[in-house]
């Protein structure tokens, strides 16, 4: 493969039995109330990670076949992604 370039980026997950069924905009007051729970979960999960107290549980990887843009590395690091590039393989 030879590729040198990659982006990486943890994605938090949580999920709660019966919270896809829930529309976000719901004039519900019970509704409304389990919208503003997960998303205050999830907020307060996220600021763990950020302090590294929790490990996301997902991550989302791209391979760069060619050398990226900056254009499009400035733009991925703007989304918090983390762009690496690998050293060339000594062994080809």
């Amino acid at each position: 493969m030879h590729y040198r370039n990659i982006g990486f980026k943890t994605i938090s997950d949580f999920y709660i039995d019966g919270g896809e069924n829930i529309l976000l905009d719901s004039k519900n007051i019970k509704d409304q109330i389990k919208i503003f729970v997960y998303k205050s979960i999830v907020y307060f999960k996220e600021i763990l990670s950020v302090l590294r107290f929790k490990d996301n549980s997902l991550l989302c990887t791209i391979l760069f076949k060619e050398e990226p843009n900056p254009k499009i590395i400035d733009k991925l690091k703007s989304f918090r992604w983390e762009i690496k590039k690998l050293p060339k393989n000594p062994y080809i």
